[in-house]
Order: C-alpha cells, then structure tokens, then sequence
C-alpha cells in the first residue's frame, strides 16, 4: 500500500478552510438558528461622552434623580469630561449637590480633575458655593 505524498497531504489540509469557507457562504453565513435574529433598528450605539453628554443634561436641569439613575446604569468612567470639558463631579459641585458628589467620587471620579476651560475644580465651586459639607467630602476624598 502507497501512502500519500506530503505535497497531497498539504494540498488536502490547505483545501479544508476553502471547503468550509464555501460552506459557511453557501449557508447565507447563517449559523444560528432564525429565533436569535437581532433587530438593527433597536440597537443603540453611543460613545462615552454621549453617556456622559446625556447625564450631565440631567444634572443641568436639575433632575438629579434621573441623573443618579444613569449614573448607576451606564457610567463606565466618571471621570470623562462632557463635550464642554466639563467633568461631571465639577459639574455636581457647580449644582451644589452634595449627594451627587459622593456617589461620583465612591464611583471613582478624581476630585483633582478641573474643568478643561476654567480650570475650575470641584473642590473651587464647592468652596465658591460656601458648602462646607462638600468640602469636606473632597478633601477627605483627596487624603
């Protein structure tokens, strides 16, 4: 009995891919079942600042509660500005919201990060606020 060349055998394995590959395009690339279809209109797809742009309206207008909300939901990094340069614990402290401050340094937002115009931190609008209990939550925050 003849055992095959090794330029057969090569030749055989490089074809495998190719024959799966033609598979695979002949199946439609359909491999799961028809029940996991995923609907492309119902995916949204957003950038960290868009999170960071839609919770910082909402502390804009001064709905912290919903703001508090998205925060826990979506916040991946508290410490990325909003499209103003804003960070959104110096935006917190500018609204003179004491809970929001904590949640977002406990989140792991920096007290040392200023806004990127102003150079305003959080710690300078709490102090230019005269909330002493704000105060002391960023520097305690800081130590």
């Amino acid at each position: 009995m003849k055992l095959p060349s090794k330029k057969l055998i090569t030749t055989g394995l490089l074809l495998i891919p190719l024959f799966l590959l033609a598979v695979y395009t002949f199946n439609g690339g359909r491999m799961q079942s028809k029940n996991k279809r995923i609907s492309v209109s119902k995916l949204k797809l957003s950038t960290p600042t868009d999170t960071i742009n839609e919770i910082a309206s909402y502390i804009e207008e001064g709905d912290m509660e919903t703001a508090l909300t998205k925060i826990n939901e979506l916040l991946k990094d508290p410490n990325i500005p909003n499209s103003k340069g804003l960070p959104l614990l110096v935006l917190a402290a500018e609204k003179n919201d004491t809970e929001l401050v904590a949640t977002l340094l406990q989140l792991g937002a920096n007290p040392n990060f200023a806004a990127v115009g102003s150079g305003e931190s959080a710690l300078m609008k709490a102090a230019a606020n005269d909330n002493f209990a704000m105060v002391q939550v960023l520097v305690n925050a800081n130590s």
